[in-house]
């Protein structure tokens, strides 16, 4: 499956093909960005339900063929469907009509239009589980779509910054707008001048394993939030590489909040995203803008 993670390295990976310049790269990064909501088999705007299970549990998907909107998840005991999937001492499995079926983790086509991928994630603080997407490849979500809302690129909000490694990896528990728990483990913080304040950043991956993390986020609020900017806060990469930037390594970074943007779960119900108590007090007048605002405009 090509999580939010693979997609955003990808434009890490990508940005000296499409321009030299920080604001080509920042279209780049738009566009990517366009996609993974949009337009890829598996965008976010495509899903039309999950479920999350944990250990022994079991879940049906059940639908009328030929009906893609009528496809959805149940975890009833005698619920009937032609696909069950379950996870059985930290393995995944799926049947299909009674067969057992490989690549659950990539996809499974059920019907025109439906397919089904899973993987293993945290369900609760300290506890693991699975998730199940269920995608509709013809969702209207998807299809009403055109494209993210960004604040006009501005070149001050590109910061110099020092990243400064926890070796400890800190396992840390965020609340989340599911209202449930998830682990993070802290892999260090960055520190940097803005606007002519000083700020400092946690930085969090979801592994503690070092060869692991090619990727870790900051999640941050600043007093935009809620005035234009979505009120449950935005994210910012960090890009880890075997040149010097390693995760458990002191080293400079550059922070762009031009490509500040908003949890998944600002525009899927079905994404369950970390809050976070990091202020700013400063409005970051850059990056995604909220997509439920009626004002566009920044404040």
């Amino acid at each position: 499956m090509k999580t939010r993670a693979a997609l955003l390295l990808a434009v890490f990976a990508a940005l000296p093909a499409f321009g030299a310049t920080p604001e080509e790269d920042w279209n780049a990064f738009i566009a990517t960005e366009n996609v993974h909501y949009g337009t890829a088999p598996h965008a976010v705007l495509k899903l039309q339900d999950a479920v999350y299970i944990g250990d022994g549990q079991q879940a049906v998907l059940t639908g009328t063929k030929g009906n893609a909107a009528s496809y959805h998840w149940s975890t009833e005991a005698n619920a009937k469907g032609a696909l069950h999937v379950a996870l059985n001492h930290g393995k995944p499995s799926a049947t299909l009509d009674g067969k057992p079926v490989d690549g659950i983790e990539k996809s499974v086509v059920v019907d025109t239009d439906i397919d089904v991928n899973g993987e293993l994630t945290p369900i609760a603080a300290h506890v693991n589980g699975a998730r199940f997407w269920l995608y509709n490849q013809k969702n209207p979500e998807a299809a009403k779509f055109t494209g993210m809302a960004y604040y006009p690129y501005d070149p001050s909000f590109l910061v110099q910054a020092k990243y400064v490694a926890d070796p400890k990896f800190v396992t840390t528990t965020f609340h989340t707008s599911h209202k449930t728990d998830k682990d993070y483990y802290h892999t260090g913080d960055v520190s940097f001048t803005l606007k002519g304040k000083s700020f400092l950043l946690p930085i969090y991956a979801r592994s503690n394993d070092p060869a692991k993390i090619k990727g870790a986020q900051g999640f941050f609020t600043d007093e935009l939030t809620g005035k234009g900017a979505y009120p449950a806060g935005r994210y910012v990469n960090l890009a880890f590489d075997d040149a010097g930037n390693k995760v458990n390594a002191d080293h400079p970074v550059v922070i762009d909040f031009n490509k500040a943007y908003n949890p998944d779960c600002a525009r899927s119900p079905f994404w369950t995203c970390p809050l976070t108590d990091v202020h700013f007090d400063l409005p970051i007048t850059v990056g995604e803008r909220d997509p439920h605002s009626l004002h566009h405009d920044a404040s």
